[in-house]
């Protein structure tokens, strides 16, 4: 296996371990949360984030976050978490 692999393996584990710690999360927060641990050699970026997230069987989508931005701007963002039922 290469090193992206094994790097991939263990983000999902953490992004898992993230979801399963502080609940439901938007793909910004689950990197926050990411980025102050210790197992994750380097943050994946965004579009990375995201095929991982959507990739991984044990996380979910269980609705939408609406954020307003500093110019008025109403954004929707997926919160994330993980499936309970197969944990």
């Amino acid at each position: 296996m290469g090193a992206a692999t094994n790097n991939n393996k263990r983000v999902k584990r953490a992004i898992a371990e993230v979801l399963f710690d502080h609940g439901p999360c938007t793909r910004e927060e689950v990197a926050e949360h990411l980025s102050k641990m210790r197992s994750v050699r380097t943050l994946p970026s965004p579009n990375s984030l995201s095929a991982l997230l959507s990739k991984n069987p044990q996380v979910v989508c269980v609705g939408v976050v609406k954020t307003r931005t500093d110019t008025n701007v109403t954004t929707k963002h997926q919160q994330f978490d993980i499936n309970r039922e197969i944990v």
